[in-house]
Formats: C-alpha cells, structure tokens, sequence
C-alpha cells in the first residue's frame, strides 16, 4: 500500500443501532500480487471493538475490500491487472 488517506466520515441514519462508516484511501495494486492491505479498524478512526458486518467497494477497478478475522481490511483483485497501479478506493463499513 502507498500513502493513505485515511478519511473516515460516518453517515446519518441507523438502522437498529448499526454504523456507516464511508472509507477513503489510497490503494496500490501490484501485478504479481492478488491481495493489498488496507488498514486495520483503528487506521481508519473506528472502534477497535467494532462488530463489521459488512464492506461494500464504490470503484471502477475489479477488487472486492474485505475485513478479515485479524481486524483487518484487505482489498483482493477480482481480474487481474496487467501493470502496477496506484488509485483511490472508497468503501463503506457498516458495523455495530
């Protein structure tokens, strides 16, 4: 991953008691490799403890972000890219 930028917003509404988180970072996609990381829960000014129930990507790019049992948040390349690229990826956190 190269530089973030990190900007964490949480948007009105609830739905019975659960978060919206929107994410914006930058996101490094290399051509040999299938999976970045993005940043655990705290990189991005959530809770620690927060219970995720769900990551949904806004990008043109083929990746699919995911948050992994270790807290984390990766982003995994559905197609494969065919030179190293360096882009901007927004997603949504919704959590409790």
């Amino acid at each position: 991953m190269l530089g973030k930028l990190s900007t964490c917003s949480h948007l009105n509404g609830n739905l019975n008691g659960l978060k919206f988180a929107s994410i914006l970072t930058s996101v490094t996609l290399l051509a040999a490799n299938k999976q970045s990381f993005l940043g655990s829960l705290s990189d991005f000014g959530l809770p620690n403890n927060a219970n995720v129930f769900g990551v949904f990507a806004n990008c043109d790019w083929a990746v699919n972000v995911r948050f992994a049992s270790n807290s984390k948040f990766y982003v995994y390349q559905i197609a494969n890219v065919s030179h190293d690229a360096v882009f901007t990826l927004n997603f949504i956190v919704a959590y409790k």
